[in-house]
């Protein structure tokens, strides 16, 4: 018998896949428009800078929301305390796909060198060590890091079910605050405590089982909470304006990245909207769930097709991705 569909978290993944969409392209624009400031030009001469910043922050629930769905209902699984099962699910669903367009952008990033007759060492060189750091394109290093949480998921829920939920509640919230702390200093400072990339966003996994268990149903003030987190993340992209554009300076030269996913705001953002879209109470829609069921498909596409088609014309695709900061 197939599980009742949650629609709220089916609407939440469709949301959120548009709100990726938007990240890389405004991630483009306000490159540009960066460089031209940085290059001398007049700011008044921009065309709405401060709407592609709000664009770009008010996306960034994105990638934290995706997490938390996946870590909501695997960390309420009791099949995920088979090793075997668990990993060989993740193997069909995450591992394959990882693979074959892994090879497919190596595949592009090479023909398209080799097309504009730009390829060289350097190019090779960066290749190499996207591929080995798992990010084979600018997007693909969230499915390294996804596989990674997969791989400690079942020795999270053995750790959940050993010790009280009031215990394990309190630290997830001890462990994302860690986690946030880590990832916004090492981003820069790199201390030598840093945890990890997928041991941090181990977090957010936690935290998604927790506030689907803790919240009940409740429109408006779902609504609320979404609106709150909205509001967080365009305070955020006013701050992204002055620095960013005003300041004419690439987000990784900043010392602190103002829209990474873990930046503190970022954080408080997602955790307001993943709550506010747990609290809704939602009609099943058929359209609604096949949406989100093709997700994680565009996801693997839409970076190729944006970059083809609309990122490429500033930055050819076999070059890494430099400057601004997209999941």
């Amino acid at each position: 018998m197939q599980e009742k569909r949650e629609c709220n978290y089916d609407l939440l993944k469709v949301v959120s896949m548009v709100a990726v969409i938007m990240i890389h392209i405004s991630a483009t624009w306000i490159e540009e428009l960066t460089r031209y400031v940085a290059d001398g030009g007049k700011i008044s001469e921009l065309v709405n800078p401060v709407m592609a910043c709000i664009y770009n922050s008010i996306s960034r629930f994105a990638v934290p929301s995706f997490i938390m769905v996946s870590g909501a209902f695997v960390l309420d699984s009791s099949r995920t305390l088979n090793y075997r099962e668990f990993y060989k699910k993740r193997v069909l669903k995450i591992g394959i796909p990882t693979v074959v367009f892994s090879i497919l952008y190596i595949l592009y990033r090479i023909l398209f060198g080799f097309a504009r007759e730009q390829i060289g060492l350097s190019n090779l060189i960066d290749l190499i060590r996207d591929i080995v750091s798992g990010s084979p394109f600018y997007h693909m290093w969230y499915l390294y890091m996804i596989i990674g949480v997969y791989l400690m998921a079942p020795i999270v829920m053995r750790f959940k079910n050993s010790i009280s939920y009031g215990n394990f509640r309190k630290t997830v919230f001890v462990f994302l605050i860690l986690a946030s702390v880590s990832r916004w200093t090492t981003e820069k400072i790199r201390l030598s405590w840093d945890l990890g990339q997928s041991f941090e966003y181990l977090g957010y996994f936690m935290m998604g089982f927790v506030i689907r268990k803790d919240l009940q149903k409740n429109n408006l003030n779902g609504i609320l909470l979404i609106m709150l987190g909205a509001a967080v993340e365009i305070a955020t992209a006013f701050v992204e304006y002055k620095f960013q554009i005003v300041g004419g300076i690439m987000e990784s030269d900043l010392k602190f990245q103002i829209v990474s996913p873990y930046c503190p705001t970022i954080v408080l953002a997602s955790l307001l909207i993943f709550a506010g879209f747990t609290k809704l109470q939602i009609r099943y829609n058929q359209q609604i769930e096949k949406l989100a069921d093709m997700s994680f498909f565009v996801y693997l596409f839409h970076a190729g097709v944006w970059d083809f088609f609309g990122g490429g014309g500033t930055q050819a695709p076999y070059e890494r991705k430099s400057g601004y900061s997209v999941p």
